[in-house]
């Protein structure tokens, strides 16, 4: 179970970023991987917004196995 838990954080993170990637490559800064996750984390709101569209629309495009 909590192997699944942080398998869907990674995922859903991943996801997140790309969905928003094209939001920090507009503005010329890019941020890390590690980077980026601390402000996912910093920021409750656009964590559960983002993920919540990301799972939804990963979970309906393909499944992960």
């Amino acid at each position: 179970m909590n192997n699944s838990i942080r398998k869907g954080r990674h995922l859903c993170g991943g996801l997140w970023l790309k969905l928003n990637q094209k939001r920090f490559t507009k503005g010329g800064y890019r941020q890390p991987d590690r980077a980026a996750e601390e402000v996912l984390y910093a920021s409750p709101d656009n964590v559960i917004s983002g993920c919540t569209f990301a799972w939804h629309n990963g979970n309906s495009s393909h499944r992960v196995k």
